[in-house]
């Protein structure tokens, strides 16, 4: 029954569910007095969060976001009380788009990342590591970037504080884009069009933001894990959008198809990593942004190469379930899943190769993702 209300909602006009999520808020006394606390909270390191304008923008987000009391407690001091030390400053470029991402121990692939996007762009670049042991952080410190170091214990909910802060810096007009590590952004004609002149032609077009699909890739065969970007190719061409709250959901890929736990669709594949910041933007999750209205009308020109499906990571998998940090208080629904198949399948069962399953060479194979919109046809749609 639950279910089918929730359904039901998602499909409601947007202007109506945002009136259901502020008499929620307003019946609820708990969270209304959580909310308040932003009133009394300062930041000494990051001011912009003391901002009266980003306070009143950030009660706005909490009263309009489904959080219950405790989770809008937790993020709130998350955002304010988390020491998020700046280990290495460099000046943001006005003029060029700025990389923000969260890591900890993933130097392997921060080597194919750098490698990607220095190749399609210049960007600023704002890492925030979470205490890597693994030598991440001292290949971070050797580059022309922003490091900040933040040793609390990791939690999804924490990490988009994090993320939140750290853009709040960003002077207004400044492009961001939000990625993971195991994250690479492709596009039409991505070779030889650099993102720098995607961001102009958006610019043109006043389009503020835009979407992402993930294409979870991965190897038909086994291999070792630092050949993964040799020999993860494939990604599977099977998408569907449906209704959600704040925000319309993609569901799909490798990971819908045989992933799933319990029957449960968990894996979102939409995500909103690029944004212009203006004077009420906030970023308050990797899949939507504040306010929420834009969410609704951003299309997707991307996709985003996730490389993540590593049976070699089968350890590291159990150790996030045991923790259950992962997916906002969620238990880490999704590690548990990945333990189940990859624990009672063969590999060669589980990423099998079939009729919708795409081999990525270049991004001449975007055309075949009908999901992702050409840049080339913005003008002409205009």
């Amino acid at each position: 029954m639950k279910a089918i209300l929730i359904n039901y909602i998602c499909k409601l006009p947007y202007c109506i569910k945002i009136i259901i999520s502020k008499t929620y808020t307003f019946f609820n006394i708990k969270k209304k007095r959580n909310i308040k606390e932003i009133y009394n909270k300062n930041s000494n390191s990051f001011l912009e969060l003391n901002n009266k304008l980003f306070k009143n923008n950030m009660i706005e987000c909490m009263k309009e976001i489904l959080f219950d009391a405790d989770k809008t407690k937790k993020f709130i001091d998350y955002l304010y009380n988390d020491d998020l030390k700046l280990i290495k400053n460099v000046e943001i470029n006005n003029q060029l788009p700025t990389i923000i991402c969260v890591v900890k121990n993933e130097k392997e692939k921060l080597i194919n990342f750098f490698r990607h996007y220095d190749s399609i762009g210049k960007f600023n670049y704002i890492f925030v590591d979470n205490n890597s042991t693994d030598g991440t952080q001292e290949l971070l410190l050797k580059k022309n970037i922003r490091v900040y170091l933040c040793e609390e214990k990791f939690s999804t909910l924490r990490k988009i504080s994090w993320i939140c802060r750290v853009h709040s810096t960003l002077p207004l007009g400044n492009w961001s884009v939000l990625l993971d590590a195991d994250e690479l952004l492709v596009y039409e004609n991505c070779e030889k069009m650099s993102f720098n002149k995607v961001i102009k032609i958006f610019e043109k077009n006043n389009i503020e933001v835009t979407g992402a699909v993930m294409l979870d890739m991965f190897s038909s065969n086994k291999c070792l894990k630092k050949n993964y970007f040799k020999n993860y190719k494939y990604f599977q061409n099977e998408f569907k959008e449906t209704k959600s709250y704040l925000y319309n959901s993609i569901y799909g890929g490798i990971r819908d198809r045989e992933f799933n736990y319990n029957g449960k669709r968990m894996f979102l594949l939409k995500k909103h990593p690029i944004m212009k910041k203006n004077n009420n933007s906030l970023i308050i999750s990797c899949h939507y942004i504040y306010p929420f209205s834009k969410n609704f009308k951003s299309n997707i020109y991307f996709g985003l190469l996730h490389y993540k499906l590593f049976d070699s990571e089968i350890e590291k998998y159990k150790k996030i379930a045991q923790d259950g940090t992962y997916g906002n208080g969620g238990g880490s629904v999704e590690y548990l899943a990945y333990l189940n198949k990859l624990n009672s399948n063969k590999y060669e069962e589980i990423f099998k190769i079939d009729s919708n399953t795409i081999r990525y060479t270049n991004s001449k194979d975007l055309e075949n993702v009908k999901i992702i919109k050409k840049i080339s046809r913005i003008n002409k749609e205009s």
